[in-house]
């Protein structure tokens, strides 16, 4: 149906817009129109409103306008006939320099899609495309149908205002809404006065009847002292309606807008409702759209549940409640709701929305604020304040009960309203109710847990804050305890450094002892660089021809001394590996001569061997040689012994054994000292076995 209100309103628009659009379009052929021409096109009510839009358009394509107190300025200077209205300050234009912004225009143009047209029933931009009809619009923000031109004409002037619908006189409109409208009724044949619902939409197709008419039938089985009784559904020519009984009183909405209420009472009245909720649900009915303006308050003050799956609200209280559709106000939905799981909603959604109610009648506020979009979005990832946070008198127990009624996961919830009724019903006994808190920390886990990246940044920046210190403190401690340890280390190296030297020490004075008992206290004359250099010059040129003259040679005691002397030249001038082998050359021969076997010059040859082994790191060798050498000895008593027992000394790693032959060389020695030649003339003899023969060409 067609209200003739809404009509008019749209035909006024139409008028401004019509104007607006030829005065721009003047301004952008580069002429430069009279406002007041355009102005007159319009009545004197559309006045004040024209002529801010035509000021608007004026400023925005003017550029000497475009400052707001240039603007101020020149609009009376231009337009003196508006000062009147610049003086009235219900009617003042303020003319504004982007004109995109001040522009009100119920129909404007948009860069992208059609026309955008504001709703009659609720002020919603309606997008209008190029090949929409005009004589049927549709609002998808409350529903409702409407047209855009005046089709009165040919139409049954009695459908037009509508009076009568069947056996129903329709005496006042009660209350208009996005999908319905409810009237004060009187049926004309059992003479009493009801509720008539009507979809506002004019003709339903055969599935919203369906609908429509299913949730109905549903509702009207409902019996129930607080529960808003359906009598009958109906269908008059193309228009369907519902018939239920007319409550004598006041919406919740508005009693809890007349003054703060008592605790008490607003438990007694919740309880009340959880007995209709708990109704509709054993009939498997959920309401889906429980809110204070869904519950009327009779004259004794006892709630009625009311609006099972019929109207919706204007905007910010969008509902419907017929299957297949989102549903619920955003301000009391569920989280499962605001999520578009319809197929999930079950009783648990109800209950959640009841404990939204609750706390809007304990706290006067909503639990969750801002947009539409904002609400949606918070329920689904935020908890409640508490109750006490926002007013400290509500009692505790009401505030657990609320709280645990809007557990965002239904699981953690009450399960049936009966549960919700009888916790009340303990409280207002003065008995302790079965739900318990949150803790904190439990309240926590669960923000956590929804919120991790945020979490985590928290919980980093609460680790570094008080880690932080500690970190810094424990540090301080083991750099403490390392230079405490380093300090320690350093005595005990600089100890330990202090006892090698005494041990070196004492072995140079043990070695010097031994030098002096073995004979070797005066050391062996160093051969000077010039002697050197003369060596090497001579083994340079004639080592290979010396060391093939001797493999030539065939007779071993004079091929023996040869190698040794050729080994004591490579000695001199540190050929340490050709040296070696000359000596095993010269040992070797002089063992095959029964006349040099065992001989000074073999002996010497042996120990000298063994002395360039142990040069050349072949210890094993020298150890070898050695015990050849000791085999050869005739007296125990004798230098060649003694040097024997140096060479062993410096090889043996043995400790024990190192002082064995220490002990030994010491007898030797005593023995050799008490054999000493008395007479002169072994003088000589002497000097060739203490000393080494230094050469004097």
């Amino acid at each position: 149906m067609n209200d003739p209100t809404s009509k008019s309103t749209i035909r006024r628009d139409q008028t401004i817009d019509d104007i607006c659009d030829r005065f721009e379009h003047a301004w952008k052929q580069g002429e430069r129109p009279a406002l007041e021409a355009f102005l007159t096109e319009a009545s004197e009510s559309l006045h004040p409103r024209l002529a801010g839009e035509l000021w608007a358009i004026e400023c925005h394509y003017d550029p000497e306008l475009h400052s707001g107190a240039k603007a101020a300025a020149a609009l009376a200077e231009r337009h003196p006939s508006l000062a009147p209205m610049m003086l009235d300050p219900s009617t003042m234009i303020r003319p504004e320099a982007d004109f995109d912004k001040s522009s009100n225009r119920t129909i404007s143009a948009v860069e992208e899609g059609g026309l955008h047209i504001r709703c009659p029933h609720c002020s919603n931009p309606v997008e209008l495309l190029s090949n929409a009809a005009v004589d049927d619009v549709a609002c998808h923000s409350c529903g409702s149908h409407f047209s855009l031109v005046d089709d009165s004409a040919g139409k049954d002037p009695t459908r037009q205002s509508l009076k009568t619908l069947g056996r129903f006189e329709l005496l006042s409109r009660l209350g208009v809404g996005g999908f319905g409208t409810v009237w004060k009724a009187h049926d004309t044949e059992l003479d009493r006065v009801v509720a008539v619902k009507i979809p506002r939409k004019g003709n339903l197709n055969a599935f919203e009847v369906e609908q429509f008419l299913r949730e109905a039938r549903a509702a009207a089985q409902l019996r129930h002292p607080n529960i808003v009784p359906v009598f009958e559904v109906g269908r008059e020519d193309n228009t369907v309606f519902i018939v239920s009984e007319f409550v004598q009183g006041i919406s919740m909405a508005d009693w809890m807008k007349a003054r703060r209420q008592p605790a008490t009472e607003i438990a007694s009245i919740c309880a009340s409702v959880t007995d209709a909720l708990a109704e509709a649900h054993a009939a498997g009915i959920v309401h889906r759209d429980l809110k204070p303006s869904n519950i009327m308050l009779d004259l004794s003050r006892k709630p009625r549940l009311m609006d099972f799956g019929l109207a919706k609200r204007d905007i910010g209280e969008v509902t419907m409640t017929l299957e297949g559709f989102v549903v619920g106000t955003p301000a009391y939905m569920s989280p499962e709701q605001a999520r578009g799981e319809g197929h999930w909603t079950d009783q648990r959604t109800d209950i959640y929305s009841l404990g939204v109610m609750l706390f809007h009648l304990l706290t006067n506020e909503l639990p969750f604020r801002g947009s539409p979009a904002k609400q949606i979005q918070a329920r689904l990832t935020t908890d409640p304040p508490k109750l006490r946070s926002l007013d400290p008198s509500v009692p505790r127990d009401l505030e657990t009960i609320c709280l645990k009624c809007m557990e965002l996961d239904p699981n953690r919830r009450y399960q049936k309203a009966t549960e919700v009724g009888d916790e009340l019903r303990r409280y207002l006994e003065g008995k302790p109710v079965l739900a318990r808190p949150i803790p904190a920390i439990a309240r926590a886990w669960r923000w956590m847990k929804r919120h991790p990246a945020r979490s985590a940044a928290i919980v980093l920046g609460t680790i570094l804050a008080i880690a932080g210190p500690i970190a810094a403190v424990v540090f301080h401690a083991q750099r403490q305890a390392i230079a405490l340890r380093l300090d320690e280390r350093t005595e005990l190296v600089n100890q330990r450094n202090s006892e090698r030297i005494e041990l070196q020490q004492e072995v140079a004075s043990l070695k010097e002892r031994l030098e002096s008992i073995t004979g070797a206290a005066i050391p062996e004359t160093i051969v000077p660089d010039w002697r050197k250099d003369l060596i090497n010059s001579l083994l340079d040129q004639r080592y290979t021809e010396f060391a093939s003259q001797l493999e030539e040679s065939t007779t071993p005691s004079n091929t023996a001394s040869e190698h040794h002397a050729l080994a004591d030249l490579l000695a001199s001038v540190d050929r340490k590996q050709q040296a070696a082998h000359h000596y095993r050359e010269a040992f070797d021969r002089y063992a095959m001569a029964e006349s040099t076997k065992g001989s000074i010059a073999h002996l010497e040859a042996g120990i000298k061997l063994a002395a360039m082994q142990q040069a050349t790191q072949n210890r094993d060798e020298a150890e070898a040689t050695l015990a050849e050498v000791s085999n050869l000895l005739n007296s125990p008593q004798s230098i060649a012994q003694l040097e024997l027992l140096q060479l062993q000394y410096q090889l043996e790693n043995d400790t024990t054994k190192k002082a064995a032959q220490f002990l030994q060389a010491g007898e030797v020695g005593t023995a050799l000292q008490h054999d000493w030649p008395e007479e002169a003339g072994t003088l000589i003899e002497l000097r060739d076995s203490l000393l080494p023969r230094q050469p004097l060409r």
